[in-house]
């Protein structure tokens, strides 16, 4: 017997200002909101999940959405018999709907918003436990330690890289903002380094980016966009677009698009970690020079690296791979002069991510 639908009752944009006044502030714009459930829907059909109805979907930011109208669900665990037809609430967005409605079991929202966990809180209850919402950010890495515990997802705890974890899968929205930059080379971060969700296994993560993060991120070698980012997103993961909705999908009006990101199962970079960041945060400083020039940031006297390089160092920063720059930082790691202190102000990270978790 197949359950019926979640199904969001979207209200007309010209009541968004009024019912959602904070979503147009500076603050809180960065929040942005799918609003086409047959966009959703379709989206998530495309991402085409492998045996989606054992999988625990993490989500960020599911809170601040249009209202939604719960008509009940795919997920197994609900029992159609103990719920009403209809259930009117606030708070579950149109992606975390698509979820369900494309059979995930569980969804676990990543909610700093106080102001939306009561209503996320009835609508747990009403689901038995399918959606549930938590008043944690995904930003701060001391969510990932709760994350861990048993009674949440540790039990999951996968160790062997060599497939894809078949039981969680890691979503939501990223903010098109230096904060999502932010939070994007977090997670790259996480993958590089087994940390923080990742520490569970080699998760498969399914994010809407907007288009110029795209941009950035998809840059080959010699591209104009190419940047730290694009370095790290390149050395652990290989992604694929699924869908790239019209603007009018969202709201406010925007660009974004459905990026199917799949953890690889060993990295790019072969260096201490460390290492290899001092040397990307350095040299694409001037990633418009060739490295011959750039690789005398690295400390006074690093030029006498360049003879020790396999490829060609008159090329330009911006036009290397991450092979490249791995070599570079593996050479500057067997300099006996390099500088010894590799931690600045200024990283690639945030430091709210960069504990081990």
């Amino acid at each position: 017997m197949s359950l019926p639908r979640v199904t969001p009752n979207i209200p007309q944009l010209k009541q968004w200002p009024r019912l959602f006044k904070s979503t147009l502030t500076s603050k809180s714009a960065i929040r942005l909101n799918l609003i086409n459930s047959h966009t959703a829907d379709r989206a998530m059909a495309e991402l085409k999940l492998n045996s989606p109805e054992k999988m625990t979907a993490v989500e960020l930011y599911p809170g601040k959405n249009a209202c939604t109208k719960l008509m009940l669900s795919h997920s197994s665990i609900i029992d159609p018999f103990c719920l009403p037809t209809k259930i009117v609430l606030t708070g579950i967005g149109v992606w975390s709907s698509a979820l369900l409605n494309g059979g995930i079991k569980k969804v676990i929202g990543l909610e700093p918003n106080a102001k939306f966990l009561p209503f996320m809180k009835e609508l747990s209850n009403q689901t038995s436990g399918a959606i549930e919402s938590v008043n944690l950010d995904g930003y701060d890495w001391s969510t990932y330690m709760q994350l861990k515990e048993d009674s949440m997802l540790g039990s999951k705890a996968r160790a062997d890289w060599s497939k894809v974890h078949p039981e969680l899968l890691f979503t939501g929205t990223i903010p098109k903002s230096s904060k999502g930059e932010q939070l994007l080379a977090q997670l790259f971060g996480c993958i590089i380094n087994k940390m923080a969700l990742h520490s569970l296994g080699r998760i498969q993560m399914a994010m809407w980016i907007p288009t110029s993060i795209y941009t950035k991120i998809a840059a080959p070698p010699g591209d104009p966009a190419r940047c730290k980012l694009s370095i790290v997103r390149e050395a652990c993961t290989d992604i694929s677009v699924v869908t790239a909705p019209e603007p009018d999908n969202f709201y406010p009006v925007n660009d974004y698009q459905l990026l199917n990101i799949i953890p690889l199962a060993e990295s790019r970079i072969h260096t201490d970690w460390d290492v290899f960041e001092y040397v990307l945060r350095h040299i694409f400083v001037t990633k418009r020079q060739k490295l011959s020039k750039a690789i005398k940031t690295l400390g006074p006297g690093a030029e006498i690296l360049t003879p020790r390089l396999s490829f060609d160092p008159n090329t330009l920063v911006g036009e290397l791979s991450v092979e490249q720059i791995d070599e570079v930082a593996r050479k500057f790691d067997e300099w006996p002069l390099r500088p010894k202190v590799l931690f600045e102000d200024a990283s690639v990270f945030d430091d709210r991510l960069k504990t081990r978790t």
